[in-house]
């Protein structure tokens, strides 16, 4: 019986039974490495990209809380000071230098709440802190002459010699500087102000 020729292999190679194409002989595959491969893309056809975390957002601090941080330290001071004149005339029994320390305490609490603040390049609040220290230095001047002149102060007759009560008029004295000073130090707080115009120079 005559046999069939043997199938020849196609050109290019023949495949085998799991799918895979057989190069002839002498003949390699050449496979990419995985680092020179195309980078896979989405179903939509872009690169995929790799979302980084966001850092949480920070939150100042709301103007309100510096304004009242603000006022808290200069009643502080205002206090503190009042204290310690009290400390010394306390001890030496005296109201001679009662109305001296009110003075220095305006002149230290505008001078030092406007360098503090947030408005020491505003004109306004310069203007409005140098007339503070300017009416001061006034009021100062003249309740220290008048003290030297009479040697007492009559409302000071049977406090100076009683420490709580003579620590009442010394604390009420440094309220008295926080208020009346008060209108100014906001001044100094407040950034935002419009120029000076004419009715800045009718309350001057």
């Amino acid at each position: 019986m005559l046999r069939p020729p043997p199938a020849q292999p196609p050109p290019g190679g023949a495949s085998n039974r799991s799918g895979r194409q057989q190069l002839p002989p002498g003949q390699h595959s050449l496979r990419l490495p995985r680092h020179s491969r195309p980078a896979s893309r989405s179903l939509r056809g872009g690169p995929r990209t790799v979302s980084q975390p966001q850092p949480p957002p920070t939150s100042a601090p709301a103007p309100l809380a510096l304004s009242s941080q603000s006022l808290l330290g200069i009643f502080s001071f205002d206090l503190a000071a009042q204290w310690l004149g009290w400390a010394f005339a306390s001890a030496l029994k005296t109201e001679k230098f009662y109305d001296l320390f009110g003075s220095l305490t305006f002149i230290a609490s505008g001078v030092g709440g406007h360098l503090g603040g947030t408005a020491a390049a505003v004109p306004r609040a310069r203007v409005a802190t140098a007339l503070l220290c300017v009416w001061a230095t006034r009021l100062g001047t003249h309740l220290v002459r008048r003290i030297t002149r009479d040697g007492h102060d009559k409302r000071f007759d049977g406090v100076r010699d009683n420490p709580k009560r003579f620590l009442v008029f010394w604390t009420i004295q440094g309220l008295w500087v926080f208020i009346t000073s008060l209108p100014v130090t906001l001044l100094n707080l407040t950034p935002q102000q419009r120029s000076l115009g004419l009715w800045d120079a009718l309350g001057a």
